[in-house]
């Protein structure tokens, strides 16, 4: 999820090109600035994401912090890293 302004107009058109070199499927879903707020802070309250990334202005990360809505990145690259090692 990412606020609309030029760069998620610039994500949207790379989306085929990413696709094709991650072998998945990139879903850009492109909200209001308020709007990215309040469905972030939403969306931390459920059992599951509803999304993989969320891009989020950092005037918002002190209240973000404050009502769990980060998650730490090292955990989950450490666990993938450590899933993903080939032979």
């Amino acid at each position: 999820m990412i606020v609309g302004d030029p760069f998620s107009i610039a994500l949207q058109n790379l989306g085929p090109e990413l696709n094709s070199l991650s072998g998945g499927t990139f879903d850009i879903e492109v909200v209001g600035y308020d709007d990215m707020r309040l469905l972030a802070l939403r969306n931390a309250q459920d059992q599951v994401s509803a999304y993989d990334i969320v891009s989020f202005d950092v005037v918002w990360i002190g209240e973000f912090a404050t009502e769990g809505v980060l998650l730490p990145l090292n955990i989950q690259v450490t666990f993938h890293l450590t899933v993903r090692q080939d032979p």
